[in-house]
């Protein structure tokens, strides 16, 4: 009777070992809120700007703050709680805006992970930049090029 005992206290603390070594829950999050907006002149060469300011409308939390900065591409997050925001790009040479609008898609991942957020279907609301592309209306990739501004 102590070794069959022994037994299942062996048994059971070699269950715990490898039960324990197992790998945690990863979240891996593929996605991003962060869209690239590139400047570039006609031929479509980058053409840096100067910014002295950007204002984010429905997004000033956690929004980068940009201060007499000069650069040809953005990197701009997207509000998940919000389905749209507007820009308003303060330049030596006046003021733009960029209304945009996009679709969020929530997924619960697991109650470890909590939920993700993908972004697509980005689309121009209105802007008064004189000519502007979207390039890649899926922003889930932040390396790719979401809107090019020619200036």
């Amino acid at each position: 009777m102590k070794k069959s005992i022994l037994n299942i206290i062996s048994l059971f603390w070699l269950i715990l070992t490898i039960m324990s070594c197992a790998d945690e829950a990863t979240c891996i999050d593929n996605n991003t809120s962060l869209i690239k907006i590139h400047f570039v002149d006609t031929a479509g060469t980058d053409k840096p700007i100067i910014l002295n300011r950007l204002i984010a409308i429905g997004n000033e939390d956690g929004f980068p703050q940009y201060d007499n900065d000069t650069t040809s591409s953005l990197f701009i997050a997207m509000n998940p709680e919000l389905n749209y925001t507007t820009l308003i790009f303060e330049m030596p040479t006046g003021k733009d805006t960029l209304a945009l609008s996009y679709q969020v898609t929530p997924t619960f991942v697991s109650s470890f992970c909590g939920i993700d957020f993908s972004f697509a279907a980005l689309d121009t609301i209105s802007t008064t930049f004189d000519e502007l592309e979207i390039v890649d209306t899926n922003f889930n990739i932040p390396t790719s090029t979401n809107i090019e501004i020619v200036h």
